[in-house]
Parts: C-alpha cells; structure tokens; sequence
C-alpha cells in the first residue's frame, strides 16, 4: 500500500513541477505604487493606484460610544433606565486587518450592493513638491486621485477616512475612488480672507465594486508595486496573478490525485506533511508559493472558492468581534463649517 501510494504522490509531483511556469511581472509603468489614470477625462476617472499605508488610527471613534447611557435630565426615569434601548448600527468599523501583518483595516457593518457609497466624501489635500519624509510618506496618493495632478509639477494627495485607512489586497479589489469636486465652498478670493487657506478638493468617494456582506473587510487598490517596494515590511505578499496561478495548480494537481489513487476524495492518502513538501520542492517562488494553501483541507476549500480568500480566514469577520475590538468610523460627517471663512468642517451624524 504504501509504495502505491508513494507511486502515486511521485506521479502528482511530476505533474505539479511540469506546470511550474512563471507569470510574467508587473510592467514598469507603475513607480512607487502610484498608477497612472488611463483617460485625461477626470469626471469620472475610477481611481487604481495609491501611495498610502495599512495603518490608521486617527480620527476613529469607539463604537463602545453608542452604548453609553444618556445622561441628560430631561428624560424621565422611566427611559433612563431602559437598558435594551435599540442603538444605531455602526456600518463600518475599523479593526485589526485580516491580511496577516497588515496592521488595522476598515470593516462594513452591514449588507451592501454594488456601487454602494461605503462612506462620507473625502476632503483632499494637496502636498505640493515634497521634499520632507514623515510619517505620512505611507498615506500619500497619486494627485490623479483627487483630480489636482494639474496644481503643481509634483502633487501629492492626503485622504482621510478610507484613504488612509482601508486596506489593500490586489486579489480582491472591492472598494475604488471617483474624482471629487474642486469649489471654495461660495469663497471668493476678491473678497474672503479664509480663500486660499483650506483644501478646495473634497467629495472623493469611495464605492463598492461587488456584494459586501457584513464584518468584510474593505480593500481598495494601492498597486502592485506599492508591496513589491516595500518587502521589508509586508514579507512576500501573493498578489493577484500569484492567487490565479494557485487557483489553476491545486485543480491540475487534484485532478491528478483523483486519478492515479481512483477516489475522489485525495484527502484520505494525502497529508499536511506530504502536501508541503510537495510546495517546498516544487515551488520555488515565494509569493507563489504563499498563495498556494497550506493545509490539504486548504486545497479542498479553495476548490470550491477563489483560493486568496482562503488567505484571509479571518474575513469576514463577526460584528460582534468587530464591536468588541473595533471602532465606530461612521460617526462623522464633512459639511461646510459653521465657522465663517473656514471652509468645511467634520459634524456628528
């Protein structure tokens, strides 16, 4: 029995190093993770490509913060203390990424369609001809993003909210940025002092490109070259051509499988042990061999899946995990300030 089965593994291995080619890389066009628009028109220029981070804190709210008690004297007793008081419902969050080193990303709270809004416009400013490096040098977007790639020789654009806070993973691309809006919100620079002092880019958005059920975590699109650069800090990241490519190999080998052992089900002879040999031996580019799963249970869920979300286990995730150890982003609204001459300003909503 076990030289049988030693023929058979011998015989998938073949098969599984024969099919062994590489994708061809990321062409050059794209520099420091920033990729170009592919029309001047800019009206509704979907936007592809960032210089921005995984990580962002500021700004965020607990969402503990709708459970506290109201306070206030002017209810009577009878609604003070109601406890089971219905809450509104927190539709995004931030949290702790499912991408495994990636630091906090952006979670939706609740069921959403394609072409969704997932949240408040964004308000852009423009770094013109930067020279400084700080913290920021990993929040930093293509101008072409916001529209403003027309201000200065070297623009850069700033994005709070999803811009700096969503995630990205290039295997499943679910959220993208639409141009804004250019105005002084009713300032004129004949007349208004505060003209000039404030970002007039606003009303970026970020809209979803399929089906989101809740506790998904939302990813925008940063680049390819935005990882590739940065391997120091995010390891060999499989991106998608490496997710195609094992998606394509785990049938080829598992159709093999099925056939030389006469079952359908090759998870009865193949081990853990066996299979990471296998992907050790035969395997010898890394990101590939990350996209591939790591357990034979793996291959069979990827089977029935696109195998990158078998990467992510961790998506999606339970609100109320997300509530217990995220935090509530959608408790902001951007307006024009109440303040004369100070353009627009963050409201509760």
């Amino acid at each position: 029995m076990f030289r049988i089965f030693s023929i058979t593994v011998f015989v998938a291995l073949l098969s599984f190093g024969r099919l062994g080619v590489c994708i061809s890389q990321k062409s050059d066009d794209v520099v420091e993770g920033v990729q170009e628009p592919n029309s001047d028109d800019s009206s509704s220029q979907s936007c592809t490509g960032s210089d921005a981070s995984c990580v962002s804190t500021e700004g965020a709210l607990n969402s503990k913060a709708l459970d506290e008690e109201d306070n206030s004297d002017d209810y009577d007793d009878e609604e003070d203390s109601s406890d089971d008081a219905p809450h509104p419902q927190c539709t995004l969050y931030l949290a702790e990424s499912s991408i495994p080193n990636a630091g906090w990303g952006m979670y939706t709270g609740v069921l959403r369609e394609e072409g969704d809004q997932v949240a408040p416009p964004e308000i852009a400013h423009q770094l013109i001809d930067r020279v400084a490096q700080n913290l920021l040098n990993e929040y930093y977007w293509g101008s072409f993003v916001s529209g403003a790639n027309f201000e200065a020789d070297k623009v850069e654009s700033l994005i709070p909210g999803c811009g700096m806070a969503a995630n990205s993973f290039s295997a499943i691309i679910n959220v993208l940025s639409f141009i804004g809006s250019s105005d002084s919100a009713g300032l004129h620079r004949s007349r208004d002092p505060g003209a000039g002092a404030f970002s007039t880019y606003h009303n970026v958005t970020y809209v979803t490109t399929a089906k989101l059920n809740p506790g998904q975590e939302l990813f925008t699109d940063y680049g390819e070259a935005y990882f590739t650069n940065r391997v120091q800090k995010y390891g060999m990241l499989p991106m998608r051509g490496d997710f195609s490519w094992s998606d394509l190999k785990i049938r080829q080998f598992w159709k093999t499988m099925q056939e030389e052992i006469g079952h359908d089900d090759p998870r009865k002879v193949l081990s853990d042990e066996v299979w990471n040999a296998i992907m050790a031996v035969f395997v010898e580019d890394e990101r590939k061999r990350n996209a591939l799963p790591k357990t034979v249970e793996g291959i069979a869920d990827a089977l029935d899946r696109y195998s990158a979300w078998t990467y992510l286990p961790n998506n999606p995730r339970e609100i109320d995990w997300l509530e217990e150890n995220g935090y509530c982003m959608d408790l902001l609204d951007i307006r024009t300030s109440t303040i004369p001459q100070a353009g627009r300003g963050a409201f509760a909503s």
